[in-house]
């Protein structure tokens, strides 16, 4: 049950929704009264345009297909939506309308259960990198891919990843340099396949 006052009067209005299940990941887009939830149990996307007071499934993604939902940190108005395949969702007006995007692989679960399936550069927000994962039969292997238009066109970057992210991952860190904010990227790699994690290292590229 969710409960969201109304425009302010002498006293609140408030209404509420009531949901079949828990919602999760209930994010606010910044400077608006656009919201936004992940129905974890049902798989999809909850959107409201007046600050909770009514709700709607966001239609453009197939019911059931979302797995995870991701705020864009450095920009306020985007989202992402990645499900289990290569096919994922994005909306740059706050949830008002959403479009598809690919990838070459799916993403890895390991990066969906800690929340960083995508890492962001605060320097240039169009930069992305996509935490993967390929699968053949029993094997799977992780691997990064990266953009640098917003998914318009997506490379690998490296695989056997175990998370790859840009040194440039928050507004008050930098290099010390304007470019290399824009294009150094650490990641942890490791020389084993599957769910085996020694042997890692950290490397770095720029």
């Amino acid at each position: 049950l969710l409960a969201s006052p109304a425009l302010a009067k002498d006293e609140p209005d408030v209404k509420s929704t009531t949901f079949k299940h828990l919602p999760f990941n209930l994010n606010y887009f910044d400077d608006s009264d656009a919201v936004v939830f992940h129905d974890a149990a049902t798989g999809n996307i909850q959107h409201s345009k007046d600050a909770g007071a009514s709700w709607d499934r966001v239609s453009e993604i197939p019911e059931g297909k979302a797995l995870s939902l991701q705020m864009h940190p450095f920009d306020p108005k985007t989202a992402y939506v990645l499900t289990k395949g290569k096919k994922h969702w994005k909306t740059h007006d706050r949830g008002e309308s959403w479009e598809s995007f690919k990838t070459l692989a799916m993403p890895s679960r390991w990066s969906i259960e800690t929340g960083d399936a995508l890492a962001f550069n605060a320097e240039d927000h169009d930069r992305i990198i996509f935490n993967a994962m390929e699968c053949g039969g029993f094997m799977c292997s992780e691997q990064a891919e990266y953009t640098l238009d917003n998914f318009k066109d997506i490379k690998v970057l490296r695989d056997r990843t175990s998370g790859c992210s840009w040194a440039k991952s928050t507004v008050e860190f930098t290099t010390g340099e304007k470019e290399r904010d824009k294009k150094r990227i650490l990641c942890v790699t490791r020389e084993k396949r599957l769910s085996d994690r020694r042997g890692q290292r950290l490397t770095m590229s720029d």
